[in-house]
């Protein structure tokens, strides 16, 4: 079993060349096959959705990803980065919705693998750019 060593992209990159290929699909995908055993950066990355389990959802969002491509932190999909996707991702983080793979992989603003204030706080920054 191969094991893949040390990253670190943003969620969904897999293999850290900051954008989602099919190279990153393929890495999950042989990780859920355990043809490859992911360490545990890896695992955070791969892990899309953020549901503590790397599976076939998250192979679809990765697959979303890569055919669309969203500018990052639009998550609610209008082709903009807006206060609209900043109240979205602060209700999520409240737990008032939920959001999907694709949206997760837009949300993770910053690249460092989780949901986070930074995230918020860097779309804001951008906005104001």
């Amino acid at each position: 079993m191969a094991t893949a060593s040390t990253f670190a992209g943003g969620l969904g990159d897999v293999n850290n060349d900051n954008r989602i290929n099919q190279t990153d699909i393929d890495l999950v995908q042989n990780h859920i096959a355990e043809n490859l055993m992911l360490k545990s950066g890896f695992k955070n990355r791969a892990d899309v959705n953020q549901d503590g389990v790397i599976n076939l959802q998250d192979v679809v969002a990765m697959q979303q990803a890569k055919a669309k491509r969203w500018k990052d932190g639009d998550i609610n999909g209008d082709g903009k980065l807006t206060n609209a996707d900043v109240t979205l991702l602060q209700n999520y983080m409240a737990g008032n919705v939920t959001l999907d793979g694709f949206q997760m992989i837009k949300a993770d603003f910053n690249k460092d693998g989780k949901i986070s204030m930074s995230d918020v706080t860097d779309m804001q920054r951008a906005m104001a750019k």
